[in-house]
């Protein structure tokens, strides 16, 4: 019987170790991910911070709409092959305003793009190497939340609440 019983420890052992290293392991990858962003956006300042080729906006105007509507969140995915009809983020330059519109035309080196509301194309090409990327996924009136983050310490209540999350987790094991 105590031979059964240290079997069953010894299992348990196992998967209680297994556990809190895939948990420590997934933890530290997020910590490096939020250090790498933060990095982009606090200390550099950049206009197009990005995670593992990926960004995010929030719309503030409705020269998409319908499409995209004021309050959505767009998630946006750097490739470099753009086509026709596709909807990029892009930011011109000597811009520190990120502008989404569907591209119209393609040329050589440049799109000409327009918002789905407005009457007329943009007035200005978008150069190639201006482009941030593609439109993949639109979150409709996520743009809350987002706004929260970036208001009156929302993104620190949210570290806040990952960590007490984790407190709480490893006193699990």
């Amino acid at each position: 019987m105590e031979k059964n019983e240290q079997i069953k420890n010894s299992k348990k052992n196992i998967i209680k170790n297994v556990i809190e290293w895939i948990f420590n392991g997934i933890l530290v990858l997020l910590t490096i991910l939020v250090g790498y962003y933060f990095i982009q956006v606090a200390i550099i300042k950049s206009p197009t911070p990005s995670l593992l080729g990926y960004s995010y906006y929030y719309v503030e105007t409705g020269s998409m709409e319908d499409y995209i509507s004021i309050g959505d969140v767009i998630i946006v995915k750097k490739t470099n092959d753009y086509h026709e009809n596709e909807v990029i983020t892009f930011i011109q330059e000597g811009d520190k305003i990120v502008t989404t519109h569907r591209i119209m035309e393609v040329h050589e080196n440049y799109y000409i793009t327009k918002g789905d509301a407005n009457n007329v194309e943009d007035k200005k090409e978008v150069y190639f190497d201006e482009v941030v990327g593609e439109v993949i996924y639109i979150i409709e009136d996520g743009g809350s939340f987002v706004k929260w983050l970036s208001q009156d310490n929302g993104f620190m209540y949210v570290i806040a609440f990952i960590i007490v999350l984790i407190g709480g987790v490893s006193l699990l094991f």
